[in-house]
């Protein structure tokens, strides 16, 4: 991937993850689901606490696959920092499968990480207002 974005940040690991991907069709809606992140930051739907996916308040979705009728097999994570009110930038985290909740796994395990690596606080120290939601 070869894209230059300004406002959308692919951290490593998500490079990773879409690169993993065999799919050329996969990889393409990918690239576009970024494009679309670009233009909007608030592209994605909002994310919150589960039980299986863990805390990922301040984070977002995107439904990625080639294009079909069946429903996407794909999501893309991201958050946007530094919150959700004065957004500047999508941090991208994840990539991966909607089967057995494989990308929100990655998600959850990358997340507070990438908040800390850009001088944010850990999301379960943070209550909705300070995330900005």
């Amino acid at each position: 991937m070869t894209a230059s974005f300004t406002r959308v940040f692919l951290t490593v690991e998500a490079r990773a993850d879409i690169n993993a991907i065999a799919e050329h069709d996969v990889k393409v809606a990918a690239l576009t689901a970024m494009v679309e992140i670009e233009r909007d930051l608030s592209f994605g739907r909002l994310l919150e606490v589960r039980s299986g996916t863990g805390d990922l308040r301040g984070c977002r979705k995107v439904y990625v696959d080639k294009p079909s009728d069946d429903k996407p097999r794909c999501r893309l994570v991201y958050w946007c920092s530094p919150d959700e009110r004065l957004p500047r930038q999508a941090r991208i985290i994840a990539f991966g499968q909607r089967y057995q909740l494989k990308a929100y796994e990655l998600a959850a395990e990358r997340y507070d990480g990438d908040r800390v690596s850009v001088g944010q606080p850990p999301v379960d120290t943070q209550t909705d207002q300070q995330l900005g939601l």
